[in-house]
């Protein structure tokens, strides 16, 4: 099954953006994840097991490392970068 995760990192410090850079430096190290950045949110795509593996990691690193920080995230059952199948949507 694939995942995008579209995310979001706010570091609650003066000097986020560090932080936020090395953060998507973490997610690009990670096997089996592809790693697209825009100007507010990072998209991670792959394999759900390789994707969720790579949020656990991460994420654990940067609260460890940063302290205090927000993450938003919206999780999408599918890679958006692939044509949308309607017939596959359900329902």
């Amino acid at each position: 099954m694939k995942l995008t995760v579209d995310i979001s990192l706010y570091p609650l410090r003066e000097q986020f953006i560090a932080p936020i850079h090395e953060v998507i430096e973490g997610f690009k190290a990670e096997p089996g994840v592809e790693v697209e950045t825009g100007p507010t949110s990072t998209l991670l795509c792959g394999d759900y097991d390789a994707v969720m593996s790579a949020l656990q990691n991460q994420m654990r690193r940067s609260f460890e490392q940063y302290g205090h920080c927000v993450f938003v995230a919206r999780f999408i059952g599918r890679d958006v970068r692939e044509p949308w199948d309607k017939t596959k949507a359900g329902g």
